[in-house]
Parts: C-alpha cells; structure tokens; sequence
C-alpha cells in the first residue's frame, strides 16, 4: 500500500511540472504522455522499492512492540479513536495493517482497538438514549447508538458525544479499557471491515479463541463505559431547553410561531445533499438538509446563536439558535486533511454570533488547486419526527437569503 501512496504522492509533483511544460494547443496529449513518462519508470525503480522496504521496517516496528508491550497500539487505538475521526486520521495506520494481513494473514494494529473504541461510543451513545427524559435527544442517541455498535461513529460522535464532553471522556476510557485487554490476550482481525459488532466473524480464524477475546473485549468497552456514563458522566438536558449541548444556547427570533429560519452562510450554487461525494452526508447519516458549492471564500453565521462546536482545522463548525436548531456546516470534503491551511478564523467554542457576522475565511483557488472538493454540507443535526425541515433555498443564492425552514410537523419534508 505504501508503494501505491508514495506514487501517487510523486505523480501530483510530476503533474504540477507537466502542467508548466506543456504547451497549451497540445496540453491534453502531451501532458498525461509525461506525467506516465516520468512517473512509470521511478515508480518501479524508485518509489515502488523505498515502499516496500519502509512498509517492512514500520511493520517491523510496530511487531516489535507487539512482541514488548502488546498492549499499548490497542489500548492507544481504544483511547484515541474519537479524535482520530475528528481530524480524519483514523485510517492512518491502514498501510501497517494491510500489510501485516497481507504477510500473516492477520493484523492487529487496527481492528482489536478499533473494536473497542466504536462499540464504546455505540455504549456512551445508548446510555444517554436511556437515562435521558429529552425525546429529542432520546431519538438521536437512540439511532446513532445503534449504528455505532455496528461500527459507523460518525452519527453518535458529532451528534451526542462532542456536545456532552463527560460522556466522550467515559467511551474513551471505556475503549481504552477493553483495548488493553484486546492487546494482552492477543486479539487479531482475520479480514478488513470497520469493527463493530456486525463485523465479529472478521474476528474468526485459526485461534478458536480469538471470538472469544472479541466478545470479552466488547463486554469490556460496554460494562466500562455504560457505568461511568450512567453514574458519573451524563448530565441530562431538560426537555424545554429542547437541545443536545450541555452549554446554554442564546436565542434568533423565528420567522413565525414555532418555527426557525435558517439563512444561507454562503454565496453561491444549491446542490442536492444526495449529490454530495461522502456516504455520511448523502446518506442523511448526519441529518437532513443541503449543500452549497461556494464561489466566495468566507462563511457568515446563518443565524444569531453559539458555537457549539469548532475544530482546531477550521474547517467546520456547529451552531445552535435560542429556538435549539443545531446546523453543522462542513466545508468541503475531506478538507481536514489540510490541518487548517488556507483556512482562518478566530472562532472558539462558547462564542456567541450575530446573523450574517462572518465566522471563517477560505482560500477556494489553493483549496481547489491541493484537489479538493469545497462543496459545503449544512445540515440540521438535531431533527425528529415532531419537526419538519422545509428546503426554500433557490437554485443560487447570496449570503443572507433564504436557505431551509424548521417548522411543527405540518409541513411536508
């Protein structure tokens, strides 16, 4: 897998020196005949053997430790998974685990920690579905509980657990607990799936007892994390506050009783959530509403409220309104990986803004040029079935205009 990343990595550098050497009446020929040209040939000599030979010695490395202290990747795995996601480096050891599948048909560098943090998280997320008197909370937690145990986090992790800190705290204590176990009996994936409990028969193999060792382990993560969540962590959000943040939300008047609009932060083309290129988004995993393909680069608050949720990346952030409508918006796909370059913003969690305020500067052209799509997801993470989101966004819009409309079950989804 290294050889195949290290490649591609050469071949942006090979495309950037093509793209000035070619002339342009024949840019479309000449151009890919050299990136092949150039590419090709170092990747076999080259690349393809540095890959190799790294892959091994990390391999090496992370065996050797296996060997030493077989408890610590799970344990660290179990622990940290959380923020992992969050800044979309939860694959990263993927080409160490690959590899070691590949050579011993087995990996234990990601599967037996994942396993533990995912079912954690699907444990924290249940409890507070349970022990909660706010239906809507109730409704949240009780779905993205249930998709994190079969091994899908995104839902209960940006939905409940980033908002009740105590409660994302007990899962990574939880996970770590069961990750430790996982490491010292030797826990091993036979086939690559994400972890969960619906991938249990990728833990079957020549050791009979290594399903034995996954079911302990997600007991473990389960038992650990469902007590500490119940008896310390979680602390429940009344029903009239009708939120899922532990922190107070201050308010933006609705457009009429009972209902709360929410006006576009950007400037520039209306897409359909289903045509947005990430699972989580298009499949509504996260909640419903749309996406804009901006054409300025900076982000206005769409109402007056809080931020509720930022990362260090700058590249996303969740608000709420006093009327408790929660809005991620996501700009562009995969956009973490920049680490928060051509991004900038003052924002912190806690900070209250003011409709039309603007909350985040973008670079689109050097986004846009380091490959990355900026369509930008806004969605209401905090719907249910007594509330309908109306779309009244036309096929343009500007900042401020209308954009959706959360409203009583009257209206029609």
């Amino acid at each position: 897998v290294l050889p195949i990343i290290l490649t591609v990595w050469l071949m942006s550098w090979v495309e950037r020196f093509a793209e000035k050497v070619s002339p342009s009446i024949i840019k479309f020929f000449v151009k890919p005949m050299l990136i092949l040209l150039i590419t090709a040939p170092l990747a076999l000599v080259v690349v393809g053997p540095a890959g190799i030979l790294l892959n091994d010695l990390v391999a090496a490395g992370a065996g050797a430790i296996d060997r030493h202290a077989s408890w610590l990747i799970p344990m660290l795995m179990g622990t940290l998974q959380p923020f992992l996601i969050i800044t979309g480096t939860a694959w990263a050891m993927t080409p160490i685990a690959t590899g070691q599948l590949s050579k011993s048909g087995y990996e234990m560098i990601n599967g037996p920690g994942m396993l533990a943090s995912n079912v954690a998280m699907g444990a924290a997320t249940l409890c507070v579905a349970l022990k909660t008197k706010n239906s809507n909370l109730r409704q949240l937690a009780s779905s993205s509980g249930f998709t994190a145990l079969l091994g899908i986090t995104e839902p209960a992790l940006y939905g409940v657990l980033l908002k009740f800190r105590r409660v994302l705290i007990a899962a990574m204590i939880g996970g770590g607990c069961a990750g430790v176990y996982a490491g010292v009996s030797g826990l091993v994936r036979y086939a690559f799936v994400s972890p969960g409990l619906a991938a249990l028969p990728a833990f079957i193999g020549e050791n009979p007892m290594n399903i034995v060792h996954a079911l302990v382990t997600c007991a473990i993560s389960i038992v650990v994390t469902f007590t500490l969540t119940w008896f310390i962590a979680f602390k429940d959000v009344p029903e009239e506050q009708d939120a899922v943040s532990e922190t107070p939300q201050p308010a933006v008047s609705p457009t009429s009783e009972g209902e709360t609009e929410v006006f576009s932060p950007l400037r520039g083309q209306v897409v359909a959530l289903s045509d947005v290129n990430d699972d989580v988004f298009s499949g509504g995993l996260l909640g419903e509403g749309l996406a804009i393909r901006p054409e300025e680069g900076v982000l206005r608050a769409p109402f007056s409220g809080t931020v509720m949720m930022f990362l260090p990346s700058c590249h996303a952030v969740g608000l709420q309104s006093d009327s408790g409508l929660e809005l991620l918006i996501h700009i562009g796909i995969d956009t973490v990986n920049l680490n928060g370059q051509h991004f900038s913003s003052t924002l912190k969690v806690g900070d209250k803004v003011e409709a039309g305020q603007a909350l985040i500067r973008f670079d689109i052209p050097a986004i846009e040029q380091a490959g990355y799509d900026l369509i930008t997801p806004v969605i209401v993470v905090n719907g249910d079935a007594q509330r309908a989101l109306r779309l009244t966004a036309a096929a343009q819009v500007d900042y401020g205009e209308p954009l959706m409309v959360q409203s009583a079950k009257e209206a029609q989804v």
